[in-house]
């Protein structure tokens, strides 16, 4: 027997370009005034055709200030409006501590710099999916999140129904799937699931469970759910539907560099 029911698949498509912002110059500081001459130009390239995801590298910005921070947050808010994503890479240890001493860190998508460097930083800048996992066995969580995570995905976990949801509602720009267990105390997997649906209607979600009847599966594909999986399965095919049902490893990355105007020279 087949272990898991599911929707059809879409075929495969480009997840779109990710924009790799870099801001010339060494030991940068951006204030308010700065960073609002070139907003208009990052909204310009984020929101380009086929573009999705805008990263800016902060690995020469040595200060920050909260104007700009403000410019920031409504920078991402436009995006988000716009089906984009934000993403504030490399950042030097004392920029990322205003952000973390703000809490502006759980609304922004903020990462400090890597010193493994190159391999390590493309893979936590361009993983493969974002993948929320939500199971109260500890083991399951355990395996899924260090097996995806060692494969290039960025993951979440969560041990109950009501911790996803708080999860999902911070990182729902982000999160490309949810793996939810069906049966859990206190909000099961289904009421989880409508849950998260409030959220987001187009939320996509594979069940996992070791004790269905084929009727059970497809009451749970006809609420939303694109895979339902069968306990136990091979991780190979948790992680190919990860893959399918994100298709982020297929996008592209362009690299661009804008001078700062108050370091010199015009944005370009």
């Amino acid at each position: 027997m087949r272990s898991e029911l599911s929707q059809p698949l879409p075929a495969e498509e480009p997840a779109g370009t990710v924009t790799v912002v870099h801001f010339a110059g060494s030991n940068l500081f951006l204030n308010g005034e700065t960073f609002q001459r070139i907003h208009d130009r990052l909204v310009a390239i984020a929101l380009a055709p086929g573009h999705t995801h805008l990263l800016l590298d902060f690995g020469n910005v040595e200060y920050i200030s909260s104007a700009a921070i403000g410019t920031l947050v409504v920078l991402r808010r436009k995006l988000l409006a716009a089906g984009r994503h934000l993403t504030l890479r490399n950042m030097r240890p004392a920029v990322h501590e205003v952000f973390t001493v703000s809490k502006l860190d759980e609304l922004l998508d903020v990462r400090p710099e890597d010193p493994e460097g190159g391999a390590a930083r493309e893979r936590q800048d361009f993983p493969i999916a974002y993948v929320l996992i939500v199971d109260d066995d500890v083991a399951v969580r355990h395996v899924l999140h260090v097996g995806l995570r060692s494969r290039g995905c960025y993951v979440w976990s969560a041990a109950s129904g009501r911790e996803a949801v708080e999860l999902y509602r911070r990182h729902l720009d982000k999160i490309d799937l949810v793996l939810l267990d069906v049966t859990m105390p206190g909000m099961d997997g289904p009421r989880t699931l409508a849950a998260l649906q409030d959220l987001s209607p187009t939320v996509c979600c594979c069940f996992m469970s070791g004790n269905l009847t084929d009727s059970q599966a497809q009451a749970l594909l006809q609420a939303g759910a694109a895979r339902v999986l069968r306990k136990p399965f091979a991780f190979a095919e948790v992680f190919d539907i990860v893959k399918r049902l994100s298709s982020r490893h297929c996008r592209q990355v362009v690299e661009r560099w804008i001078s700062l105007p108050s370091q010199g020279g015009d944005p370009c």
